[in-house]
């Protein structure tokens, strides 16, 4: 089964200067080939690979994000502009308005005026 422990920033930084010192070390001959200094290389290469594609795959994620979130700005402001062009059709007092999910100008309370309090100070 494959580790899937996550390797922080600072061991990935010490991973690769430990491959830079061990190509000061002339006679550095594993017994084992696949830790030769070209394997670490080629490791260390595939790591930067996934590391810039990495960074293309967040940037399209931005992008797409972007053109989402655009998207639907404007379907919101088409479907506002409909529901007033229903009620320019219709009228503010049809019973067609509840069907946008608007009330009807008759379903509103009338404002009651109040009465002024009596003034204490009199």
């Amino acid at each position: 089964m494959p580790n899937s422990q996550k390797i922080s920033g600072e061991a990935l930084r010490f991973d690769q200067e430990l491959i830079v010192r061990l190509q000061e070390l002339a006679d550095y001959r594993p017994a084992n080939s696949a830790f030769s200094i070209e394997a670490l290389i080629a490791a260390n290469d595939a790591v930067l690979i996934a590391a810039q594609a990495e960074i293309r795959a967040e940037h399209a994620l931005q992008v797409a994000r972007s053109a989402s979130q655009q998207a639907r700005l404007h379907l919101h402001q088409l479907v506002l502009g409909a529901k007033t062009q229903v009620v320019a059709q219709y009228g503010s007092d049809s019973p067609v308005l509840a069907t946008v999910g608007l009330k009807r100008r008759s379903e509103y309370k009338t404002p009651v005026r109040r009465s002024l309090a009596a003034d204490p100070n009199e």
